[in-house]
This record gives C-alpha cells, sequence and structure tokens, in this order.
C-alpha cells in the first residue's frame, strides 16, 4: 500500500539501546543528518513522513523510531530503536518521556521490515493500538505507524488499523 496525500486526520481527531537515540537539533554530530535537511513545514500526510523514515528499510534488523510534533505538526525530533531479525518494540515509557521532553502533541510510529513485506503484522497491530491509547490518555496523538520496506510503505492510519 502506497501512502496517500491526505492521511492527516482532522484538528477534532487529536486533543542503540533498549532506551532509543535522540534525533533532536541540527548537527550532524549528533548523528542527526535527517534533521539539518528537514523544512520547518508541517509534515501533513504518510508520505512527508515516510521520506523522513526511509533509512528504516536497510538493515538486516527491525529498527524503529518515533517522530515528535508539535501542534502544527513540525518536527520537533527524533527517536530511533533496534530490534531483532523479526521485531522491535520501543519502550512505551522511552516514547512517551521523549514527547513531554520536546513538548510534542503527535507522535508519528514508523519501523521497517527487512523482509521486504510492509504487511503489518498482529503484533504491530497491537502495538499500534496501545501506544494510541497510552499517548491519548496524555492527550498527545498518535498520527500514524508507517512500516517501511525498500519498496513500499504501509500506513496504518489508511488502512483503518489505527
Amino acid at each position: 500500500m502506497s501512502p496517500r496525500t491526505a492521511c492527516r486526520p482532522s484538528r477534532q481527531a487529536w486533543r542503540r539501546n533498549g532506551r532509543g537515540r535522540r534525533c533532536t537539533g541540527t548537527s550532524a554530530a549528533q548523528g542527526c543528518d535527517i534533521a539539518a535537511a528537514l523544512p520547518l513545514a508541517p509534515i501533513t500526510d504518510a508520505r512527508a513522513a515516510a521520506a523522513l523514515v526511509a533509512d528504516l528499510a536497510n538493515g538486516e534488523v527491525e529498527r524503529a523510531a518515533v517522530l515528535y510534533l508539535d501542534p502544527q505538526w513540525r518536527f520537533l525530533g527524533r527517536l530511533d530503536f533496534a530490534g531483532s531479525a523479526a521485531a522491535v518494540a520501543p519502550p512505551l515509557r522511552a516514547i512517551v518521556a521523549e514527547a513531554f521532553r520536546l513538548d510534542a502533541i503527535a507522535l508519528i510510529l514508523a519501523h521497517g521490515h527487512p523482509s521486504g513485506c510492509a504487511r503489518p503484522s498482529a503484533g504491530d497491530i497491537a502495538y499500534t493500538r496501545a501506544l494510541a491509547q497510552v499517548a491519548g490518555a496524555l492527550d498527545m496523538m498518535l498520527v500514524d505507524h508507517l512500516i517501511v520496506t525498500g519498496r513500499e510503505v504501509t500506513s496504518l492510519r489508511e488502512a483503518g488499523l489505527l
């Protein structure tokens, strides 16, 4: 499934270790090459978000990243996590702690499937729903969960799974 240009829900809809690696600021020395190239424009659709996490498709293990957005859905930071060949499950506590640190109101979760299959697993769906529930309870919104491969991107929001 390829991303559509209108995956952003309405404004009314949203009121190298286990802890991850921060990616904020613009310094390449911080390992944040992606942040240096980011415009201040809002991330308005799955395609724009997918461009920021395309690097997750590379590698032999599943990797995940969380993009943190302000109320206008502008990029505030990124937190990366590494998993195993078959799974990655970032700690919800680490995701939420970084959101509070950055004063983020919206999150985009993305992870790569090294297998090349962008279809979400039952575990992907369950984790997405758990993160959405936790974020909602804290007045944040999980905007989308993207599954990235070398050839395609699946948006769980567009698939009706979020």
